[in-house]
């Protein structure tokens, strides 16, 4: 038997089928198609109508459907060689495919090929050329004529032709064909987009509540994510045995961009309401806590506004003691909220401080969770679908 694989016309990994076009050829050798070509003016080989010779039932395990065959006629060369079967065949296949790295996978389909009761003839299936390995034989197989696909890359070095040997002690031959996936169109499209949109949700801690935008940005990205999660129905095998590192990034992602939305919500509500007395007294010993300054923020204090004039200076000569009184008193007229030249104190309401200042150390508390949460499960995606 010679085999030879011509092109790989389609992959589909939602049906696990792919589609080759190969060569076949199988041939076997009988005493009384032996003859001397002298005898016959030199004639060496004939060609006769097919099917008049015995041909091989050979089936395939994995085939769907043929799509194309092409089959030459029937030689017999004078050495007794029968060539019985020779074939351009189109054809699909089942294959099993792992894409939990998807776009970095790689796939190995394996053709079975079998002869139908073959035992009963005394033929057996073999491979021509091959290295004598134990137990059984292997070659690489031939890729003379093989077109590179646009989407897959056939690795030539683990791609073989082997013999092989069932529980049954039926030997067949198995065609291993190792293709590995081209991922940049799939990294541009479907990575990035999604390790972007990852990053982007840190920005809406960054957002003001008093904005107005805070709640809207949350949930505009959690509707993008849910958009982006949509796609890939149309590109993975329906598979829960197999699910890509990339679905489980992404659903980790709508989980925390749900968080996100939720912090939002409960931050802007602080911010403006007014609270019980119960909920300020327990915003007060937060932000009066010692542990305040870990997230960035000073121990609350009473909220006070201090207006500092400057007092006149001392040292100057007496002629101008009332330059310096008439421009304090220019000053203290431009600011009506000033009642004296020394010191002026307004008080916030503090109720009102205490309540914007808690939502800020909600913000704050809520990003830090986040990123590092964001962080570790960035690396982990990328560490897993590298290697």
């Amino acid at each position: 038997m010679l085999t030879d694989l011509f092109q790989i016309i389609e992959v589909d990994e939602r049906s696990s089928t792919w589609t080759v076009k190969m060569w076949f050829f199988f041939h076997y050798t009988v005493p009384s198609a032996l003859w001397d070509p002298a005898d016959y003016n030199g004639t060496w080989n004939i060609k006769i109508p097919d099917n008049r010779f015995w041909k091989p039932q050979i089936f395939a395990r994995e085939r769907v459907k043929t799509i194309e065959v092409v089959t030459d006629p029937q030689t017999i060369i004078s050495s007794g060689m029968v060539n019985a079967l020779s074939s351009i065949a189109t054809r699909m296949f089942t294959c099993i495919f792992d894409v939990t790295k998807f776009p970095f996978d790689e796939h190995l389909c394996i053709i079975r090929l079998e002869g139908w009761q073959f035992e009963s003839f005394g033929y057996q299936l073999k491979i021509d050329s091959v290295k004598n390995e134990v137990p059984l034989n292997w070659q690489f197989l031939d890729l003379f004529y093989y077109t590179e696909h646009e989407q897959w890359e056939l690795i030539a070095e683990e791609s073989v032709i082997k013999e092989k040997m069932d529980e049954d002690k039926h030997i067949y031959i198995s065609i291993e064909v190792k293709i590995r996936r081209r991922y940049f169109f799939y990294s541009v499209f479907l990575i990035y987009p999604n390790i972007l949109l990852y990053i982007m949700t840190a920005f809406a801690f960054i957002l003001p509540a008093e904005s107005g935008e805070k709640v809207s940005f949350a949930t505009t990205l959690l509707l993008a994510q849910i958009v982006n999660t949509g796609t890939m129905l149309t590109v993975f095998p329906r598979s829960s045995l197999r699910l890509p590192v990339l679905v489980y990034f992404s659903a980790i992602s709508t989980l925390q961009l749900s968080f996100i939305c939720f912090c939002a919500i409960i931050v802007v509500k602080v911010h403006f309401s007014q609270g019980t007395v119960g909920s300020n007294r327990f915003a007060k010993n937060v932000i009066s806590s010692r542990f305040i300054p870990i997230l960035g923020f000073k121990m609350y204090k009473k909220a006070t506004i201090t207006y500092q004039v400057s007092p006149p200076n001392l040292s100057q000569e007496s002629t101008g003691t009332q330059s310096t009184e008439q421009e304090n008193k220019q000053e203290t007229e431009s600011h009506p909220e000033i009642k004296s030249s020394e010191e002026f104190q307004a008080t916030f309401d503090e109720t009102q401080f205490i309540r914007i200042r808690f939502a800020l150390v909600l913000d704050r508390f809520f990003m830090i969770l986040h990123l590092v949460s964001m962080t570790a499960v960035t690396l982990w995606f990328l560490i897993d679908i590298s290697y």
